[in-house]
């Protein structure tokens, strides 16, 4: 310990093999010395323990950290695959070996791409929609503004104006299909305010029709509106053409309006091109011609019943008066839309009823497709009498659904203020002696009788149930004078209303 001048000293040193802390202190107040030898295993054995107890801890903490890790990566990778493996069933990827990532971003390519193209077939199929309802339309097949917006729903496509025209634009100048599909883009842009429009292309390549709808049938505006749009297509070196039909505030008459807007059209042969032609401005005073026979509800009447003969007696008169009158070619069309669009409506009656198969009609934008006249009405005859024959071969069962439709009607509206044997008569297309005729072979009763033996039925009935007074249930029943009421009741009866209800309540 020589040398050693420090207060305090420690080292390490080896003892019989073993090593030892030798420490040595110096008080500084008595001046002793002080030397401790402790053996290295004694002092560090603690520390050795605590330090393997960490490191097995650290073991066990990153073993079961792994586990955890494992688990919550499979449980987080099991969707993964099921996707993966739905994608490979969906796309069957032609590549192999690509992991579940890749896989899905394939999917996704493909499906971006295959929804891109839907979506172009969606727009292009909702184009064609939209010329179709046009199509019908101007064919006249939509009844009702009501029905042309349920049709028109799903595609975007309604009417809330009025107010209703066709009008037609012929267009010259088109070199490219891209050319004309930009014109009926601003067509629709310009017309649609403050209208209503809505317009397809026609077979003709240069022809397109619009239906344009309005608050009114105020002229003056729409006239001011396609003089912009004849300045607006100057610009572009474009010569347009309007023909206008008349205004109408029924959907059904659209056709009607497309047949004068096409006169208008052709009148540019006397007015010039670029012009804006207006229907009723070139129509000829047509009174001082003959009036077209009046025969087209005989003629729905005669199909209903399979009559044949009348059928071909009711043509023949028509296609005599346009021969032997020669009235103009507009009347002309009319006239033919006329028969057309009753036949079709009379064959589209009996079809709901009975699922008549029959050929399909021709329709108003067929009509220049016929040389003459005779033509078109052959063939018109033709599909009657097909349906007339298919009527008398099934007139029982024809016959027997009228009968009850004739009943069922009656029943719902004896006790309507405007109820009558002549309004029965319009409803079903018959003249009144044929339908009395044909409700007593039926019934076994006029239908007068029938009628009031629903009114008395129906009195009866109120009388017992209710406290409404007698004229109350006289006008509930149909009977608009009570003193008739009571002299039919006691008439069939036998006794007033009013002792009627005393006797039942005794």
């Amino acid at each position: 310990m020589k040398g050693i001048t420090a207060n305090h000293y420690t080292e390490t040193v080896t003892l019989d093999d073993e090593k030892y802390f030798l420490t040595y202190v110096k008080s500084s107040q008595t001046d002793f010395k002080y030397v401790s030898m402790v053996p290295i295993d004694k002092v560090m054995g603690k520390v050795k323990h605590t330090k393997y107890r960490i490191f097995y801890s650290l073991i066990i903490i990153l073993v079961v950290g792994i586990i955890v890790i494992y688990y919550t990566m499979h449980i987080n990778y099991t969707p993964i695959k099921q996707l993966k493996n739905y994608a490979v069933d969906l796309i069957k990827p032609e590549k192999q070996g690509m992991n579940a990532i890749e896989i899905l971003r394939s999917t996704m390519d493909t499906l971006t791409s295959e929804n891109n193209q839907l979506s172009s077939t969606i727009k292009d199929n909702t184009s064609a929609a939209k010329d179709y309802l046009l199509f019908c339309l101007f064919k006249g097949q939509i009844d009702s503004n009501e029905d042309f917006n349920k049709k028109g729903k799903r595609i975007n496509l309604s009417l809330t104006k009025s107010c209703y025209r066709a009008i037609l634009f012929k267009l010259n100048g088109l070199n490219t299909k891209e050319k004309k599909i930009y014109i009926i883009e601003q067509l629709h842009i310009l017309l649609n305010n403050p209208f209503e429009a809505f317009g397809r292309e026609l077979i003709d390549e240069n022809n397109v029709i619009f239906l344009l709808a309005s608050d009114d049938s105020d002229i003056e505006t729409i006239h001011r509106k396609l003089l912009s749009i004849q300045d607006f297509f100057k610009e572009h070196d474009l010569i347009i053409t309007i023909g206008v039909g008349n205004s109408y505030t029924e959907l059904n008459q659209m056709p009607n309006s497309y047949l004068e807007a096409c006169t208008a059209i052709d009148y540019r042969f006397v007015k010039g091109n670029d012009q804006i032609i207006y229907y009723n401005e070139i129509v000829v005073d047509s009174s001082k011609f003959v009036k077209p026979p009046n025969d087209l509800n005989k003629l729905s009447v005669a199909i209903k019943q399979g009559n044949t003969e009348q059928v071909d007696q009711i043509l023949v008169n028509i296609l005599s008066y346009i021969k032997d009158n020669n009235p103009p070619l507009f009347i002309v069309k009319r006239l033919c839309y006329e028969l057309i669009n009753s036949v079709t409506k009379t064959m589209n009656d009996i079809n709901k009823e009975y699922a008549v198969p029959f050929k399909r009609l021709p329709h108003v934008f067929s009509l220049s497709e016929f040389e003459t006249v005779d033509h078109l009405t052959k063939i018109i005859k033709r599909v009657c009498i097909n349906v007339c024959s298919y009527i008398n071969d099934n007139q029982e069962m024809f016959t027997s659904e009228l009968a009850n439709q004739v009943v069922n009607y009656v029943k719902e509206n004896y006790s309507s203020c405007d109820f009558s044997v002549k309004s029965i008569a319009q409803k079903f297309n018959m003249s009144v002696p044929y339908l009395s005729q044909f409700f007593k072979n039926h019934t076994n009763l006029t239908i007068q009788d029938y009628t009031t033996s629903l009114k008395i039925d129906k009195a009866k009935e109120l009388l017992i149930s209710t406290k409404m007074t007698i004229n109350q249930i006289a006008e509930e029943v149909g009977y608009y004078n009570v003193t008739s009421f009571i002299r039919r009741f006691k008439q069939l009866i036998g006794t007033t209303p009013g002792r009627y209800r005393k006797d039942y309540k005794n």
